[in-house]
């Protein structure tokens, strides 16, 4: 296990200011969260704007007054891929929080030998069971993880979670989980590249915002010589 961590990975992106807003996405997002989905999938490829978007709905939920939500991020690399490592990384995002979760993991990671994976996160989600609050876990640019034992003991994960966790994330490619059972039992909320392409009126929007007002305004005589001028002898 890794002694030192590099804080900015838990550092939640913020809000850009004048992007545009996504309500009909939001909506769907807070939806799933409302009615019990263990996961949320933003699945696109790169520049689809899936961080904008889920900075977006962070955003919401931070200053939404009567919500008790609490957020952690971690910013996923390929070096992550290392089993020791993701999971510290995994606990120490969780722990930006509440120093509850992950109490023992710290020993268990220490260890020669790491143990199974699912006596692992079986502390994790004992320890998660105990809050009395929801909190979403964010995990960004989940493609990059491509460890297979890792991959396998998340999904365990995600099955076993408390009521009171949701896991979300950010990826170029599907995870290799079993999507259409999560489907079918009503446990995963998707946003996909067709999702977050603009309609017309965020269309309108986005023009309007970034387009329009980064134009300096030229007078036309600099770029068009009259058709009156006299032409040089």
């Amino acid at each position: 296990m890794i002694s030192r961590f590099l804080k900015t990975k838990f550092h939640v992106p913020a809000l850009r200011t004048g992007s545009v807003s996504r309500p009909r996405l939001l909506e769907h997002l807070q939806l799933g969260l409302n009615e019990g989905c263990k996961l949320t999938l933003v699945s696109a490829p790169a520049g689809y704007g899936k961080t904008t978007l889920v900075a977006e709905w962070i955003d919401t939920i931070l200053n939404d007054r009567k919500a008790t939500t609490r957020i952690a991020w971690l910013s996923l690399d390929e070096e992550d891929n290392d089993t020791a490592r993701f999971l510290g990384y995994l606990v120490s995002a969780l722990r930006t929080i509440d120093e509850t979760p992950g109490q023992s993991t710290p020993g268990l990671l220490g260890m020669p030998q790491l143990p199974p994976l699912s006596i692992i996160f079986d502390e994790i989600i004992n320890d998660l069971v105990g809050l009395d609050y929801k909190t979403i876990l964010f995990l960004d640019d989940y493609h990059v993880i491509t460890n297979p034992k890792l991959q396998e003991a998340l999904e365990y994960f995600i099955e076993h979670q408390p009521p009171s966790f949701h896991l979300a994330l950010t990826t170029r490619e599907d995870p290799p989980f079993s999507l259409a059972r999560m489907r079918a039992k009503g446990q995963l909320t998707e946003i996909r590249a067709h999702d977050l392409r603009f309609r017309l009126e965020e269309a309108h929007q986005f023009f309007n915002q970034f387009l329009i007002r980064s134009l300096t305004y030229f007078p036309a005589q600099r770029f068009f010589k009259s058709t009156h001028e006299p032409t040089p002898r």
